[in-house]
């Protein structure tokens, strides 16, 4: 008996063991799949917006954007699947307790399914609803949080001196308390079946001994209320899980529910081993025209708007200006002819392709420059070469580009020279250096065509010039495209288009 009961106890030992060893493996392998997963949804759902189009990006704030793109999804595989998979466990379990139950005692486990089902059903009516509306607040006011910091940073000058930035800080301070509320109720809530549970099986105890000892004798009372709190113990510890997993399977749908509504306006793209493209700054084949013919562009039904072009060529080894008021649609003929907008009707060939097909088979061919040159935190020469491997492009070029930007001066000025670090948003430059730094990095890979929209409002005359003609110079057969207001500027240009209201006149 005694060696019997040391080969059954080292068995027992052994089986437990290899139980908590696999568990715990399969659960690091569940976690690294569930985040793989995650990070490759993430990216697709990435690649499918930035190829979506301007008008549907503009439909997402940017803080919404990123709470979609990174947090959303977590929540849909780790918080939804991941808890599937431990329900799945769950209910596993629970249905082997009950047939087991149903063996030894089965009016027992009628009555023990029938009760705690109607406990865990209360439940859920009770926890479910109300944690699905608390995490739909909690998303919505995280990301208003975040919208009104970046608000406040980007208008940090206005706001001091208006005096008004008091009224940034009340605003915040009550989003963070509605937030907090919200978090500490959503932290709360999980607990509420653990109490319930806890009563339930109490109360569940004394009416079944009540019921027993009234129907039986005192010997079989003992053993049902045995069994009966044997299953229980088992039983309600499931039910506690399941519904913990039900709570966070609501919950992280209603927090990714900004996610799922990207998902069905924009969609992802497929998975695809397309790596970046290297750089490159000789574009064979690329003939830098652009014609346009019997276009028009609304943005929707209901707008006032729109752009009409009968015929409108430009043609390679020239500078041309478009001029116009404000809302008069130059933004908007710009767009079109990056690609990022389509036409209603007509088409638009550059280099005899649709933009997007020009831009796919001569990346870096076209260039674009805005008027607010986004700056990011980093070195001179990272900003230079935004979108490339700094090491990838020969140095005489960035140096060159440099030059002929007139940003020789910033460099000697800055600590570092090329390694010299930019602060957020360039605050530590001026506006006209921003500017500059957006031509540089255009030019870095010698564009064929090349549109400015606005980005020479912040230099003075003589710099101004000094940057047209080393464009020329440095990039020989570019047709330069230039979005301006300013006469001096326009006089330069060999044909000047004017918009008003959607209309195209050659000056």
């Amino acid at each position: 008996m005694q060696s019997q009961v040391s080969v059954l106890g080292a068995f027992a030992g052994a089986t437990l063991l290899l139980k908590t060893l696999a568990s715990s493996y399969l659960s690091y392998k569940v976690s690294l799949f569930l985040s793989l997963r995650s990070a490759r949804i993430s990216s697709n759902l990435i690649k499918g917006y930035f190829r979506s189009g301007i008008e549907q990006i503009n439909q997402y704030t940017t803080q919404k954007s990123i709470y979609a793109l990174t947090q959303g999804v977590s929540f849909i595989t780790l918080g939804v699947i991941g808890a599937c998979l431990s329900l799945f466990s769950e209910i596993s379990f629970l249905l082997i307790v009950i047939v087991t139950l149903l063996i030894v005692n089965p009016i027992l486990a009628l009555g023990t399914i029938i009760y705690f089902g109607s406990i865990a059903f209360l439940l859920y009516l009770i926890v479910q609803r109300k944690v699905d509306k608390l995490a739909r607040a909690e998303a919505v006011n995280s990301i208003k949080s975040q919208e009104m910091i970046a608000e406040a940073r980007g208008f940090y000058k206005e706001l001091v001196v208006k005096g008004r930035e008091q009224y940034y800080v009340v605003e915040l301070t009550k989003s963070r308390f509605t937030l907090s509320r919200t978090q500490a109720k959503l932290a709360f809530f999980p607990n509420i079946p653990k109490y319930f549970v806890e009563v339930a099986l109490v109360v569940g105890a004394i009416m079944l001994a009540a019921t027993t000892l009234f129907l039986y004798d005192a010997q079989k009372s003992v053993a049902t209320l045995a069994i009966f709190l044997v299953s229980a113990l088992r039983i309600a510890p499931a039910i506690l899980r399941m519904q913990s997993g039900f709570a966070s399977i609501r919950q992280n749908l209603a927090s990714s529910s900004i996610t799922l509504d990207m998902y069905k306006e924009i969609g992802s793209a497929k998975e695809s081993e397309e790596s970046p493209r290297p750089f490159r700054s000789v574009h064979s084949g690329f003939v830098p025209t652009i014609e346009i013919a019997n276009l028009k562009f609304y943005y929707s039904d209901e707008s006032d708007f729109e752009l009409s072009v009968r015929h409108l060529k430009f043609a390679e080894s020239k500078h041309f200006g478009i001029a116009g008021t404000s809302g008069s649609g130059k933004s908007t003929l710009i767009n079109l002819i990056l690609g990022v907008l389509n036409p209603k009707e007509g088409k638009i060939l550059v280099s005899s392709l649709e933009p997007k097909e020009a831009i796919h088979k001569w990346p870096g061919a076209i260039a674009y420059v805005p008027q607010d040159v986004f700056i990011s935190t980093g070195s001179i020469i990272e900003n230079v070469c935004l979108g490339f491997d700094p090491d990838s492009i020969p140095i005489d070029d960035i140096l060159r580009v440099i030059e002929v930007c007139q940003l020789s001066e910033l460099l000697s000025k800055i600590h570092g020279g090329l390694n010299g670090l930019l602060e957020e948003r360039g605050s530590n430059i001026s506006g006209g250096q921003r500017q500059r730094l957006g031509i540089a990095r255009a030019l870095i890979t010698r564009p064929k065509i090349l549109i400015l929209d606005e980005s020479t409002s912040a230099l003075d005359e003589e710099t101004k010039k000094k940057v047209i003609n080393g464009i020329f110079e440095y990039c020989p057969g570019v047709t330069l495209i230039s979005v301006s207001h300013d006469p001096s500027l326009l006089k330069t240009c060999h044909e000047v288009i004017r918009v008003h209201n959607g209309k195209i006149k050659l000056a």
